[in-house]
Parts: C-alpha cells; structure tokens; sequence
C-alpha cells in the first residue's frame, strides 16, 4: 500500500511488524505525532502475523491526516518472492527487506512493540546529522520498560551528549533499537551489503557496525529521552526473563555474532584485542550460567574456552 513513488527524501522509517497486535497502533501513532520541516516516507514490513496487526495497520494508515507521511506497507503474500527468501534465510531477511525499501537519506527504525515519546525526535536527530558531519549515527535516551516488573530504566542514561565509536559497538551494543537514526549511504543497500547479515542473531547491533565501519565515523547519542522500549513476554527478548535456558541461548547467540563479525567484516588486526576481550566476557557469562544451571561438562568447556582467550588477550594487549 503506498500513495506516492519516491526516488528519493530526508528520511525514512523502518517499522519491522511481526504479531505486535497488542502494541503497532501506539508505534504508528507515535510516527504520525511527529513534526518536522521536511516530508518521509514510513516502510512497513510486517512479517507475515497471525494476529490483528495487519488490520490495525491498515486502519491507522487510513486514518491518517499528518499529510507529511506517506505510508508504505510492503505487499507480501504466502508464496510470493518475499515469502520464499524469508523461509530461506531467516528472520533477518524482514529487516534487509524494509531496509531496500526505503529511498530516504536517513533511516530512523521502530520496531512494532516499543514507540517514540518526543514529537521532534525525528527533526532533533536529522538537525544534529546535518550539522554534525563526523557522525553516521544519531541516537538517544530511551525508557526500557520492563512489563514483568513494571520497571522503568533509562537506556544508556547518560544526562549529557555521548559520543560511541566502532571499538566500543564491539564490545557490546549500546544503544536500543528504537532510539536509531543512520545514514543509508554507508548501509550500501544497492552495492555491496553483506550476505551473512540475515544470519545474524542481533539485525540492529550488525547494522551499528556495518555502518561505523562503511563509514569511517562515530555515534552520538542525545541526551533527550525520546522513546519507550518494551520487554515483554512476547518479545525477542521477553523470554529471558523467564527462562534460563533461553538466557544461555542468548549468549551463545553473542558468541555466533562476534565469530560472524570477525570472519566476515575483516577488522583491521588492531580490533582482534576487541573482539578476544569480548570472547572471554561471554566465555566466562556462559561458564557461569552452566554452573548455576548444574551443566558442569559445558561449564567447564566455556571455562577451558575463557581461559583461552585470556591469554590470547594477554598477549594481544602486550603486543600492542
């Protein structure tokens, strides 16, 4: 569904929608309450939900008098081009998808379960890329609302400008997804973006990087708190809470991630003291989470695995 063919704009937004019935009408509503000096285009993908998303979506896109906005809902049916490379390559393959969808300079991305709360998100985050050209990546403060407590945290918390670097995007993602505005020319959508990205366990962290790395540039993070972020039950990471199993799961996912990232993204051998820092940081969260759980054989195997990449840290460091 789209009203308008664009070749290019100021900006775009990535809504990723999968069974978010309970949450999209706030995320889009959130979209629609923005105010800026400039048109853009909103891209939906939702990712083929069992629920009323589709319908609430429709609805919110029909009702829409932010004459700004032009709503692009992705056509997608069981079968179709769409539906044939998403089996075959995973959950991912709905980010990248969006993501080659979208024709503005910059890219701001939403996911269905978490809204922005700041009307001028959008306009504060393009002034300071505007005006701030060392930098690819702007983000903020957000609220992570946690629906198993009912805890509010601020994310990262910080009460004055931050400025993140591709050194510390390795170690760890620092920012949430909701709070992100980037510039798509270092995405290289049309040319050379990677192909192991669909077979990433964390789509927004291998985007931070991709981009840092593309471009040679840093991150900044504003201030302002401009967006909730939700864990809940039926979220990607709501089951952690729960579920100790999934938890240890979680961190084998960040030991594919930074295997993945240095095979695949070619750091520069600098980085390697990076990426064994972070081996041995979630070797020894494993080796805990074993231990905890009564798993002693693979307690002691991510122990071993600790062990080693200390002292390759050792070394590494030393040499440098």
């Amino acid at each position: 569904m789209s009203t308008k063919n664009f070749k290019s704009m100021m900006l775009s937004v990535r809504l990723q929608c999968y069974n978010h019935g309970l949450f999209i009408e706030e995320a889009l509503q959130s979209i629609i309450n923005q105010k800026t000096n400039f048109d853009f285009e909103v891209v939906i993908g939702d990712d083929f939900s069992t629920d009323n998303s589709i319908e609430i979506i429709e609805k919110v896109i029909k009702q829409n008098t932010n004459s700004q906005i032009t709503f692009n809902l992705l056509n997608r049916k069981k079968g179709d081009l769409y539906s044939i490379n998403r089996e075959a390559k995973g959950r991912l393959y709905n980010f990248y998808n969006i993501l080659k969808n979208c024709n503005g300079k910059y890219i701001a991305l939403l996911d269905g379960d978490d809204y922005w709360t700041d009307p001028l998100k959008l306009q504060k985050q393009v002034d300071f890329l505007e005006q701030n050209s060392e930098y690819a990546i702007c983000a903020h403060n957000v609220n992570e609302l946690n629906t198993f407590n009912n805890l509010v945290e601020i994310k990262p918390g910080k009460s004055k400008l931050l400025v993140y670097n591709l050194d510390n995007y390795i170690i760890n993602n620092r920012t949430p997804t909701c709070s992100l505005l980037i510039k798509s020319e270092y995405l290289k959508l049309d040319t050379d973006f990677p192909k192991w990205f669909c077979k990433m366990n964390f789509g927004d962290w291998a985007i931070l990087l991709i981009v840092l790395k593309n471009s040679g540039k840093l991150c900044a993070v504003l201030p302002d708190v401009m967006g909730t972020y939700r864990i809940h039950a039926k979220g990607i990471h709501g089951n952690l809470y729960e579920n100790s199993k999934a938890f240890r799961n979680a961190f084998k996912g960040h030991l594919l991630f930074v295997k993945t990232i240095k095979k695949e993204l070619l750091f520069e051998e600098k980085y390697n003291l990076l990426l064994y820092k972070k081996h041995l940081k979630v070797h020894k969260r494993l080796y805990k989470l074993n231990l905890e759980s009564k798993d002693f054989l693979k307690a002691l195997n991510h122990h071993i695995k600790f062990m080693y990449y200390k002292l390759k840290f050792k070394l590494t460091h030393n040499n440098y």
